[in-house]
């Protein structure tokens, strides 16, 4: 999502669970299109996390597409997250 506005109508806050995750220097999607689709679910719902380039291990990247070779960092956030958040 390059804009953060989904081409849908959201009349009212998402209360699904979300883990919403952007990388330093990513192009695709920008940090900002990243908040303005995490602003889109309620504040009790969603999980903000911005992976900062200082936070990348060495021999790894925070690039859109490199991160998959070396995901480690975003893999153990993600099963933290999905691990503590309660669901309905």
């Amino acid at each position: 999502m390059l804009t953060g506005r989904p081409p849908y109508a959201v009349d009212r806050p998402i209360t699904t669970p979300a883990l919403v995750i952007s990388l330093d220097n990513d192009t695709f999607p920008p940090v900002g299109a990243v908040d303005d689709l995490a602003r889109l679910f309620s504040f009790t719902s969603v999980t903000r996390w911005h992976h900062a380039s200082h936070q990348v291990p060495p021999d790894s990247t925070n690039d859109h597409i490199g991160r998959v070779r070396t995901p480690a960092t975003v893999v153990d956030r993600t099963v933290t997250w999905w691990h503590g958040t309660p669901r309905n």
